[in-house]
């Protein structure tokens, strides 16, 4: 028997509880009679859907068919404690639409914590399933099986720290550990950089080893292969496995590996994109960087201890650990007033992002008055029927002209105006701008491929076709078309641009459902850079390059030439900053809601 995380869903949706623990999970009827309890003056039912070695598993409705609050989910606890000490309750509506999974951890005696889990069918369901995983009994598992191992499998699953604080706390505790236990660079500052670098790719592996993407759907890839590491000798996971895994695996079409590869590292996906090229700091201290074991011992069991979830869309809000943390991490306590890098909020940049694309597009097309907000927030792809409800692309009576006029203006859009636009974000940080930007765009090359499925003339349709042909995945396609053609950004901070490049190569795997949805990722190095957008490289010192006229020229520089050049005008820029007065600079750094993206001399 083997977790099925699509069955596991599908009984999610329809709220089958008993289905989802005895079918998929391996766990066993409960018998007895429903409960009929009353807490501040409503009654509930609550009925057995399955038990593991006296782990009962409750599914609570209330006669009013509302959910009840926290206060009275706490006092339905004690009352349910007295019929099974050990138990888990999901409470559902009278529709069945949401659903909150409570687990209460007994701290003492007289102290309890509740840990809940809210899900709606609305949503993925892929953070409520990474965490049933763990409640996921094998048949040869059942020999030995004891209540004690039914709870604690129960508390990994339920008792994960939410984001806050104290995740990048432990973070930042982690990273500093883990530049100890890297041997063969020197340069302190260079030591921190490359934690960083391994770190981000660590966390990348992770979202994927999560979603089942690696070796098979093994969702403890990296942890396993330390162990497999450990029994062949000290300290060989960074210097075989891992760079195997980054360079020879990620980095390489199958076809271009090496033959003792596929052995050590099981079947990788091809990735691409840059994540997975020599970084920088690896080609400055070629064949001399050493990483113990220990510093990848202490960072899994950090990550271990959260939930990894891909989910990115605007519906789904069922995540604990997403691709946005990184950009929290970053931007709300790196360095903010050395820097001046905010957090900022999402409603901002999304306000932000949706006035100016909305009014470049409009100017575009002749700032036609009907083109409306609306069509560009149609129903999410699948639910066709309500693609008539939203107003059309320009709004007229005739059916003929309506369909003529708005296949001319999705062939428009995606021929023409959308190609065009650049969006630049001169001080990008970890990239909240450009991924706000990513998922405004997404909506409207969703509207457009919509309509065209439902109402599109034959050339329109046909190019639809031949785009679902050669993509395995529509959602991928958009991004990947969004991220390579439409987003620029530029930082002066290093490690800022590669977790903004992170966040939008994770954004493009959560549109992959499997593993076969997966396409190489595009290389952004040339979208996104590291560099002085006060001073920039328009030009450069006329005895080095001039760039001025030869967009060839950038690509002919040589990484560390390149880099050299940034250095020298960033520290340039630094130096003077120290005389200049920066318009709109906050030293208040617990004002976390203000937003500085334009700053100016």
């Amino acid at each position: 028997m083997k977790f099925n995380r699509n069955q596991v869903k599908t009984y999610l949706q329809s709220s089958d509880f008993t289905s989802l623990f005895i079918e998929e999970l391996g766990w066993d009827y409960a018998d007895g009679s429903p409960l009929y309890l009353t807490v501040d003056e409503e009654n509930y039912t609550i009925e057995a859907a399955a038990q593991k070695r006296g782990m009962m598993v409750y599914h609570c409705v209330s006669d009013n068919g509302i959910l009840p609050n926290s206060k009275v989910r706490k006092k339905m606890d004690t009352e349910v404690t007295s019929y099974s000490q050990e138990h888990l309750i999901i409470y559902t509506d009278k529709k069945q639409e949401k659903q909150v999974w409570q687990w209460v951890k007994r701290e003492s005696a007289n102290k309890t914590k509740a840990k809940e889990t809210t899900f709606n069918i609305t949503q993925s369901g892929e953070l409520l399933t990474q965490k049933l995983e763990s409640l996921f009994i094998d048949f040869a598992e059942e020999e030995n099986l004891t209540l004690t191992d039914v709870t604690q499998r129960t508390q990994k699953a339920f008792d994960i720290e939410k984001i806050t604080k104290k995740f990048f706390d432990d973070f930042q505790l982690e990273h500093r550990k883990f530049v100890t236990f890297i041997k063969g660079i020197d340069n302190i500052k260079d030591a921190n950089w490359y934690a960083s670098v391994i770190l981000n790719r660590l966390m990348f592996i992770y979202f994927l080893q999560k979603k089942g993407f690696l070796d098979h759907g093994n969702t403890d890839y990296l942890q396993d292969k330390l162990k497999v590491s450990q029994t062949k000798g000290k300290d060989l996971y960074y210097q075989e496995f891992l760079q195997t895994l980054f360079f020879d695996g990620f980095g390489k079409a199958e076809k271009f590996r090496k033959n003792e590869t596929p052995a050590l590292i099981g079947k990788i996906k091809y990735i691409n994109g840059g994540l997975f090229l020599p970084h920088i700091i690896e080609e400055k201290y070629r064949g001399k960087i050493r990483i113990s074991d220990g510093g990848f011992e202490d960072i899994f069991k950090l990550f271990s201890g959260y939930t990894w979830h891909l989910d990115d869309t605007p519906s789904g809000k069922d995540d604990e650990i997403n691709p946005d943390v990184l950009g929290y991490i970053f931007e709300k306590y790196i360095n903010q007033k050395e820097f001046g890098a905010y957090y900022t909020k999402p409603e901002i940049t999304n306000y932000l992002c949706e006035r100016t694309i909305n009014k470049f597009i409009r100017e575009k097309i002749g700032n036609v008055p009907s083109f409306p907000c609306s069509a560009w927030e149609c129903e999410p792809r699948g639910s066709a029927s309500k693609i008539e409800e939203v107003e059309p692309l320009r709004g007229h009576s005739q059916s003929g002209d309506w369909e003529r006029e708005n296949n001319q203006l999705c062939q428009q859009l995606l021929d023409e105006i959308l190609p065009q636009l650049s969006i630049l974000d001169p001080a990008c940080g970890s990239g909240a701008f450009l991924v706000a930007a990513l998922q405004h765009l997404i909506k409207i090359y969703t509207a457009i491929f919509d309509f065209i499925q439902v109402s599109g003339n034959e050339s329109n349709q046909a190019r639809l076709s031949k785009i679902k042909q050669d993509h395995p995945s529509l959602d991928y396609y958009i991004k990947k078309r969004v991220i390579t053609d439409n987003l620029y950004g530029v930082d002066i901070m290093e490690e800022a641009v590669e977790i903004a490049k992170l966040r939008l190569f994770l954004s493009l795997v959560a549109s992959a459902k499997t593993v076969d949805d997966l396409e190489p990722l595009p290389n952004v190095d040339f979208n996104i850079m590291a560099g002085n957008s006060l001073i920039g490289l328009i030009r450069v010192d006329d005895k080095r390059f001039d760039i001025v006229g030869n967009p060839d020229i950038l690509q002919q520089l040589k990484a560390q030439d390149y880099q050299t050049i940034l250095n020298e005008k960033n520290e340039s820029i630094r130096k003077y900053k120290e005389h200049a007065f920066i318009a709109g600079k906050v030293e208040d750094t617990e004002q976390e809601d203000h937003n500085y993206h334009d700053v100016q001399v």
